[in-house]
């Protein structure tokens, strides 16, 4: 008979802590979803520039922008190389073609 007495109340107390640990997860997940948006958000208006009629991603204009004066840095070099017969003249341009290739290239690593 006890154990009839005291098994209701260890169910019981086992239903609770699982309907407790539950609830406790459910609120961390809803606190994590809302962390996440607030980060989204903060990301989203660092990283977007506005104007009157015009919202763009900052990262693609910087980009894009950088790669537009390289590309156009290099055919300039390019076509005076070809135009230009002094070799003293050429000098100029080679050196300036190079730094522009380099910067875009990334550095060698050895693995080890």
């Amino acid at each position: 008979m006890i154990q009839n007495e005291t098994s209701p109340p260890n169910k019981f107390l086992s239903e609770s802590i699982t309907d407790l640990s539950e609830s406790k997860e459910l609120l961390l997940h809803q606190l994590n979803l809302h962390r996440i948006d607030e980060l989204q958000k903060r990301d989203d208006i660092e990283n977007t520039w506005k104007s009157c009629c015009l919202r763009t991603d900052r990262r693609a204009v910087i980009f894009f922008s950088q790669l537009s004066i390289s590309i156009t840095v290099m055919g300039f070099c390019c076509v005076q190389l070809v135009r230009l017969e002094n070799c003293e003249a050429q000098s100029l341009y080679s050196g300036l073609l190079s730094l522009v290739i380099g910067i875009h290239l990334p550095q060698p690593k050895i693995k080890k």
